[in-house]
């Protein structure tokens, strides 16, 4: 219900993961052993679980012109509310644990995240859908329920959409085709019709299965994941500069490592719009939308 009316947000997230937090091996320290929050699932807070909670309070790092042209906006003010969110969430809460000491390889190997959600020592565990299929999980004997990354704010929430405004993005690197130049005209109709017919048979048979069939009914385990898969689903949303992230110098990596830096967020952010619009187009050239218009025309 509280999904359903839009109040599932990031400031809910974060009084939630505080409120959990239970020191359990008395070592005065968030790792291993205590009850938590979230984890990070790796030495470092490097991972999938800033990029989650990222794009479901809608974190853009472009914007679009008149002709449909990417044009750089990190610093918008929705951004700048998260990234200080984000900064409070990870270094002045209590929300997060790290499994193991960083740098502890040897302790690495034993405990990761999905083990450790799965002992019933973590809250919540942001990660894409098709963890649901892990061992770990299949095998948990506490109940777990599926539901979508939090809002930034009650603002984000759209009734008459059919997410409800809440938001979701494919995984950081994603399959583009594109028709090779130098191919035959005689055979560019016939390379274009088989990319097509791939497309709607993927749509038509492999996803619904994917969805229907493995996600809904086989790795999850209530009625209600089912409609949180598919509004989940229905807030999927893409920006051009995420998804060409490893072109122009790694953006979608800023928050990854930057987010202790609450009070300096509007001047990186602001920083990072320019290093990201310099990419995109520069007087050399060489920006990424100069070869992509190049590699697009067909002689």
């Amino acid at each position: 219900d509280i999904v359903k009316n839009g109040y599932w947000t990031l400031d809910l997230w974060m009084d939630l993961c505080n409120l959990c937090y239970e020191d359990s091996n008395h070592n005065d320290r968030i790792d291993y052993g205590d009850r938590a929050g979230l984890l990070s699932y790796n030495q470092q807070i490097n991972n999938v679980l800033i990029d989650a909670i990222s794009v479901g309070s809608r974190f853009t790092y472009c914007t679009y012109d008149s002709e449909g042209k990417p044009v750089a906006n990190v610093n918008s003010d929705n951004n700048i509310a998260f990234g200080i969110k984000l900064a409070q969430l990870l270094t002045e809460s209590k929300a997060l644990m790290h499994p193991y000491p960083v740098g502890d390889i040897a302790d690495a190997d034993k405990h990761y995240a999905p083990e450790i959600f799965s002992e019933g020592q973590i809250l919540m565990y942001p990660h894409e859908l098709r963890y649901a299929e892990y061992e770990e999980l299949a095998n948990m004997t506490d109940e777990f329920y599926v539901v979508p990354p939090p809002m930034l704010d009650h603002n984000q929430f759209d009734p008459n959409s059919p997410s409800l405004g809440y938001a979701t993005q494919l995984a950081d690197s994603v399959s583009q085709f594109a028709i090779c130049r130098w191919i035959p005209d005689d055979k560019v109709a016939a390379v274009t019709a088989t990319l097509e017919l791939m497309g709607y048979y993927s749509m038509e048979l492999v996803t619904p299965v994917y969805f229907d069939t493995a996600l809904k009914d086989r790795y999850t385990r209530h009625e209600e994941d089912k409609e949180m898969i598919d509004l989940t689903r229905a807030g999927v949303y893409g920006d051009f500069v995420q998804m060409w992230s490893n072109e122009l110098d790694n953006p979608t990596h800023w928050n990854r490592n930057h987010f202790t830096e609450g009070s300096k967020i509007a001047r990186n952010y602001m920083q990072l719009t320019e290093r990201v619009s310099n990419k995109l187009v520069n007087k050399a050239g060489t920006g990424l939308l100069t070869k992509l218009e190049e590699v697009r025309e067909i002689d």
